[in-house]
């Protein structure tokens, strides 16, 4: 059974909902001790940080090899089409569209259909910033978060 639970925070029900999995029936306005699957969700969204973190340098690794393929290739495209500035003099021109008009989207939409080289894309970075992991690891090591407390 699946439970939306907010913290009681001077006995009122206090910040954003959160599920979790019971391991009882629990009846609804009934009160339940969650402190131990807020530590294995601390713990989790470590693991899943780390993780994030290897997967974003293997990217990252990648991304610097399809960048010196594509600084090759550009060469060749600019030669090819000499109505387009260079890499070196414009290489803002030569990125994918991260946000923009309908206009300037469409634009790139016309560059893509006309064989367009883009450079590659630089992956993100998706770790947590290290304050919110430290947070994650006082929990897992036993830390009450903001002021909450824990009672029987």
């Amino acid at each position: 059974m699946y439970i939306k639970v907010k913290f009681l925070k001077n006995g009122e029900p206090h910040g954003r909902e959160y599920t979790y999995k019971a391991t009882s029936p629990v009846r609804a306005g009934q009160e339940v001790l969650l402190w131990k699957a807020v530590q294995k969700e601390a713990k989790n969204r470590i693991f899943e940080s780390k993780d994030a973190h290897k997967k974003y340098l293997n990217d990252m690794e990648q991304y610097r090899r399809d960048l010196d393929k594509f600084k090759e290739d550009v060469k060749e495209f600019e030669s090819k089409h000499p109505e387009y500035p260079k890499y070196e003099d414009d290489p803002k021109f030569y990125e994918h569209l991260g946000c923009g008009t309908a206009e300037e989207w469409d634009k790139e939409k016309e560059k893509e259909e006309s064989g367009f080289l883009f450079a590659p894309r630089k992956p993100y970075d998706d770790v947590a910033h290290p304050n919110v992991v430290a947070h994650w690891e006082s929990i897992v090591n036993g830390k009450v978060p903001f002021g909450l407390r824990i009672e029987d």
